[in-house]
C-alpha cells in the first residue's frame, strides 16, 4: 500500500505520520513513516484501543475517589419532624452535574483543553469534534440501548422531571449557543467574552437545576425528608444518637415481628450496617431473615412470606396458626356516659353497655354510691344484678332523687358496676343533681394539657370533653386535630368528627390514635380543637380559643421503658463498632492489597463463583475463557499494574484519589491526541472524522455498559438518562469554555507571532473580524467553523429528535425507557438511525471538502 496522500503535500508543513512530521509524545520512532502503511494502521488501531483501556481503568479509580467524596455525609435538623437525619452533604444535582459529570467525561473535557495547550495555543479539530461526536452517541447510542434493556413489561421513568427539563434544555441550547459563536457573533473568532460566556453557563445550570432540585422553580413535590432513603437513618457506629436509634429500631420490629429480643434487634441492625465486614449488596435488613417472636408462638415452623402487612405495606413473616382456635374475648362492661346531669325529671337512666362476646349470658352488678349528695335523703340507694341475654348488649339502671328534696346545685352521687364474682369495681359513673335550670351549658376539655407516651403499637387516648353549667338539650360540636411539632400521619392519625351530648349528659370522650415512629427524648404536640357548637350551648370562654373554639394540647413524650431500651442497645453497638473499628484494614494495608491484586487476571468474586462451581462439579475452562485472559493480560492489567500506585480513596477523603487519577487522565489522554492524529493520518482520514467516530466511542462505550445496568436496576430512569443530558451540557460548558477563554486571552493579550500570521493572515474570517487585514502583532484565537459548525447543527436536530421521542414516550408508555417490546426496539433502532446519519452526514461533509 502506498504511503499517505497528505505526505505527497510539500507546500504545508508536513503531518504527523510524515516524514519530519510529529506530535507532542508520538511517534516514538523518528523513521515510522518508512513502515509499511498496513501495518502502521493495525499497530496505530490497537495502541489507540490499548490506550483506551487504560483510561477506562484510570477513569473507574477516579470514579471511586468522586464517589467516596460526594459520600460523606452530614447531620442536619428535619423541618417536619424536628428530629435530626443524617443526609448527603452534597446535594445529588450538584454532585452530578459537577464531579459525577467530571467523572465521566473528563477524558473528552481533557483532551480538548491539552490540544489547545500542547498544540501553541491553536485550535485543533480533536477536541471539539470529540466532544460533539460524544455527545451524539451517549445521547443516541446509550439511551437507545438504556430502553431496551429494561425486561419486557417494565417502564422506567424519570422521577426528578424539573431537574430533567432543565438539563436537557440546556444540553440543546449548548449546542445551539456554539453555533451563534462560530456562524454568526463573530464567524470563525471566538472572543473573550464568548468564551467567558459559554464557560459561566456552567454555574448558571448547576444553579437553575439546584433551585428545580429543591422545588423553587414548581413542579416538584416536597417529600417528607424522612420518607426519602438518603435522609433515613443510617447505622454509623457510636456516632448514632439514640434519637436515630430509636426510629431505626421501629423499623426492624416492624420488618421482623415487635416482640423479638434485643439480642436479634442488634444483630440486624449491624447486618444493615456492615459492622461484620460484609459487602454491601450482601448486608440488607431482609424481612424473611428472622422469624416474628410473638409472645403466644412457640412454634418453629418455617414462615410463609405472602402476607402484607395492612399498616407498612410491606411482606411480613407469619407463621401458621397451630393448635386449638383462639377463644373470642370475655365480656366486659362499661357506662355509655362517665358524668350525666339528673334535672327537672328527678331520674335519669344511666346505660350499660358490653363489649367482648355477645353471644354468651353475661351478668354484672350495680349500685349506687354517696357523694356530696346523701343516701336515702337526696337520692334512692338501689343495687342489684343486670342480666345480659345472648345478643343483648345495653341494659339501664334507673336513678331516683327523693321527691321532697329541694334540688341543691351541684350535688352528686355515683353508680358503680361490681364484677358479680369478685365484687371489684369495674367502672363508676358521676352523676349530678342540678337545679331546675334549662340552660344547655358550656363545653370545654376536662384538660386543656395532657400528656401520653409513645409504645410500639397504635396507642388509643380519649380525650375528656365536659359540660358545665347546664346539661339541658341535645348539644353537638366539630372537632378536628392540628398538627404542631406533631406531624399526621407520622405521629399521630389525623381525624375529624362531631361530638354529640345527650339531653343531662355531660361528659363525652374524643379518640386520638398515637402512632409508633420512634423517639428516646423528644417530645412532641398536637392540638385537639373544639368548634361549630349547636344545641344553644357555648364554647368556655374562658378556655383557650376565647369563646370561638376550644383548644387542648396533647404532648406525646417516648415511653421510660424504651428509653431503657434504647440505651441498652446503643451501648452494645457501640462497643461492636469499636471491635469492628480495630479490625478494619488501614489505607495503607488496602493500597499494599491493591497493587497485590493488580497482577491477578481474575477477580475475587470470579474465583469465589469457581469455588462453589467445584464444590458441585468441576468446571473446565474452554478456548473462549483463555482468550479472554489473554486479552486480558495484554490490554488490561499493564493499566491495572500502572495504576494501583495510585492511593485508595481512603486518604484524605478521597481527594488524593481525585488528583491523581486525574493526573493519569489528562497523561493517557494527551497520548490519545497523537495516536487519533497518527491513525487519521495513515488512513487520510481528517482529524474531525476520527474524532466524531473512534474517540468518540471509545471515550463512551465504556459509559453505556454503566448505563445499561443502572437503566436495569434503578426504580427511575434519571441515573441512565438525566445524567447524559446534563453531561452532554458540561462538556460544551467545561470542555470547550475553558479552552476557548484561555485562547481567547491569550492571542488577545499577547498578540500574534509569525506562524499566526502566516495561518490567519489573509483569512477572509479574519479581515471581516477587524474590518480590514490585521496590522502588526495583532491576532485573535481563531476556531475554524468549517466540519465543526456542520456537525454541531446536525446532532442539534437529532437532539431535538430525541428527547422529543423521549417525551412521546413517556406519555404513551408512562416512562421514558422500557415499555412493550416492538415500541421499545422501534424507538432504539430509530436512535440508532440518527447517530449513523449524524456520522453519515458530518464525515461527507467533512471530507468532501465543502468545509
Amino acid at each position: 500500500m502506498s504511503g499517505p496522500t497528505v505526505c505527497l503535500d510539500t507546500t504545508v508543513s508536513p503531518a504527523i505520520c510524515c516524514e519530519g512530521g510529529g506530535g507532542s509524545f508520538l511517534p516514538i520512532t523518528p523513521r515510522e513513516y518508512e513502515w509499511d502503511q498496513t501495518l502502521r494502521i493495525f499497530l496505530y488501531l490497537f495502541g489507540l484501543l490499548w490506550l483506551f483501556c487504560g483510561i477506562a481503568e484510570v477513569s473507574d479509580v477516579f470514579m471511586a475517589a468522586i464517589e467516596k467524596i460526594t459520600s460523606q455525609k452530614t447531620r442536619k435538623m428535619n423541618p417536619t419532624t424536628g428530629s435530626f437525619v443524617e443526609v448527603d452533604f452534597w446535594n445529588p444535582t450538584v454532585a452530578n452535574l459537577t464531579l459525577m459529570a467530571l467523572g465521566s467525561s473528563a477524558p473528552e473535557i481533557l483532551l480538548s483543553i491539552i490540544e489547545l495547550v500542547l498544540g501553541g495555543m491553536y485550535s485543533g479539530d480533536l477536541g471539539p469534534s470529540t466532544i460533539v461526536g460524544s455527545a451524539a452517541f451517549n445521547l443516541l447510542c446509550i439511551i437507545a440501548v438504556c430502553i431496551v434493556a429494561i425486561p419486557n413489561g417494565e417502564v422506567r421513568k424519570i422521577k426528578e422531571v424539573p431537574v430533567y427539563c432543565v438539563t436537557a434544555t440546556f444540553s440543546i441550547l449548548a449546542y445551539l449557543w456554539l453555533l451563534i459563536i462560530l456562524l454568526a457573533s463573530s464567524p470563525d473568532v471566538v472572543e473573550i467574552w464568548e468564551g467567558l460566556m459559554t464557560f459561566v453557563f456552567f454555574f448558571v445550570l448547576i444553579a437553575i437545576a439546584y433551585a428545580a432540585d429543591r422545588g423553587w422553580l414548581g413542579g416538584k413535590e416536597q417529600d417528607d425528608e424522612e420518607d426519602e432513603p438518603a435522609a433515613r437513618a443510617k447505622v454509623i457506629g457510636a456516632d448514632m444518637t439514640p434519637e436515630d436509634l430509636a426510629k431505626l429500631e421501629l423499623r426492624v420490629r416492624e420488618a421482623h415481628g415487635k416482640n423479638i429480643s434485643e439480642a436479634e434487634i442488634v444483630r440486624l441492625i449491624e447486618e444493615e450496617s456492615g459492622v461484620e465486614g460484609e459487602k454491601p449488596e450482601k448486608a440488607q435488613v431482609s424481612s424473611k431473615k428472622v422469624v416474628p417472636l410473638d409472645a403466644d408462638a412457640d412454634n418453629t415452623e418455617a414462615p410463609t412470606p405472602d402476607a402484607v402487612s395492612p399498616k407498612t405495606g410491606k411482606t411480613e413473616d407469619i407463621k401458621p396458626p397451630q393448635g386449638d382456635a383462639p377463644k373470642l374475648q370475655t365480656p366486659s362492661f362499661a357506662f355509655a356516659y362517665d358524668k350525666m346531669a339528673i334535672l327537672d325529671n328527678r331520674t335519669v337512666a344511666v346505660k350499660v353497655i358490653r363489649s367482648g362476646d355477645k353471644m354468651v349470658h353475661a351478668s354484672v352488678n350495680y349500685q349506687t354510691r354517696a357523694g356530696t349528695a346523701k343516701k336515702d335523703e337526696d337520692f334512692k340507694h338501689i343495687e342489684g344484678t343486670l342480666e345480659f341475654q345472648p345478643g343483648e348488649v345495653e341494659k339501664e339502671i334507673t336513678v331516683t332523687v327523693v321527691n321532697d328534696v329541694a334540688f341543691e346545685n351541684r350535688e352528686d352521687l355515683y353508680v358503680d358496676i361490681l364484677d358479680n364474682k369478685t365484687s371489684e369495681m369495674i367502672a363508676s359513673a358521676s352523676l349530678v343533681i342540678l337545679d331546675n335550670t334549662t340552660e344547655p351549658g358550656l363545653l370545654l376539655f376536662e384538660k386543656a394539657e395532657m400528656s401520653t407516651t409513645e409504645g410500639l403499637e397504635e396507642k388509643k387516648l380519649d380525650v375528656c370533653v365536659i359540660r358545665k353549667g347546664g346539661a339541658a338539650g341535645k348539644v353537638t360540636c366539630a372537632w378536628t386535630t392540628e398538627d404542631q411539632t406533631a406531624k399526621a400521619a407520622t405521629h399521630f392519625v389525623k381525624t375529624a368528627g362531631v361530638l354529640e351530648f345527650e339531653h343531662g349528659q355531660m361528659s363525652a370522650t374524643i379518640p386520638v390514635t398515637i402512632l409508633p415512629s420512634g423517639r428516646y427524648e423528644r417530645k412532641d404536640t398536637l392540638h385537639l380543637i373544639l368548634t361549630n357548637i349547636t344545641g344553644g350551648a357555648k364554647l368556655d370562654p374562658s378556655a383557650s380559643g376565647g369563646g370561638d373554639s376550644c383548644k387542648a394540647t396533647i404532648e406525646i413524650a417516648p415511653d421510660p421503658g424504651q428509653q431503657e431500651r434504647i440505651l441498652r442497645i446503643h451501648s452494645t453497638l457501640a462497643v461492636n463498632w469499636e471491635k469492628a473499628k480495630t479490625n478494619q484494614k488501614s489505607n495503607w494495608t488496602e493500597w499494599k492489597e491493591q497493587i497485590i491484586d493488580s497482577i491477578k487476571l481474575t477477580d475475587d468474586d470470579d474465583e469465589e463463583e469457581e469455588d462453589e462451581d467445584a464444590a458441585g462439579e468441576e468446571k473446565k475452562k474452554g478456548p473462549g475463557d483463555y482468550f479472554g485472559m489473554l486479552m486480558t493480560l495484554l490490554l488490561v492489567t499493564p493499566w491495572k499494574m500502572l495504576f494501583s500506585i495510585v492511593p485508595p480513596p481512603g486518604f484524605c477523603g478521597g481527594w488524593v484519589c481525585f488528583c491523581a487519577s486525574l493526573v493519569g487522565i489528562g497523561g493517557l489522554t494527551a497520548i490519545v491526541g497523537d495516536m487519533a492524529a497518527l491513525l487519521g493520518c495513515v488512513m487520510n482520514i481528517p482529524d474531525a472524522v476520527t474524532a466524531i467516530t473512534l474517540v468518540a466511542l471509545g471515550t463512551s462505550v465504556p459509559d453505556t455498559f454503566a448505563s445499561k445496568i443502572s437503566a436495569q436496576q434503578d426504580p427511575y430512569a434519571d441515573n441512565s438518562v438525566g445524567n447524559v443530558t446534563g453531561s452532554n451540557s458540561v462538556n460544551v460548558f467545561l470542555g470547550l469554555g475553558m479552552p476557548w477563554t484561555l485562547g481567547a486571552f491569550w492571542w488577545a493579550a499577547g498578540g500574534s507571532d509569525q506562524k499566526w500570521r502566516d495561518k490567519y493572515q489573509n483569512a477572509s474570517s479574519v479581515h471581516n473580524y477587524f474590518g480590514r487585514a490585521p496590522t502588526g502583532t495583532e491576532g485573535v484565537f481563531v476556531v475554524e467553523a468549517g466540519g465543526l459548525a456542520f456537525s454541531v447543527g446536525v446532532f442539534s436536530s437529532c437532539a431535538i429528535a430525541c428527547i422529543s421521542l423521549l417525551a412521546i414516550r413517556r406519555k404513551a408508555f408512562g416512562g421514558e425507557l422500557g415499555g412493550p417490546p416492538v415500541f421499545a426496539w422501534a424507538s432504539a433502532v430509530l436512535l440508532v438511525c440518527f447517530w449513523f446519519i449524524y456520522i453519515a452526514l458530518s464525515s461527507w461533509y467533512i471530507m468532501s471538502g465543502s468545509a
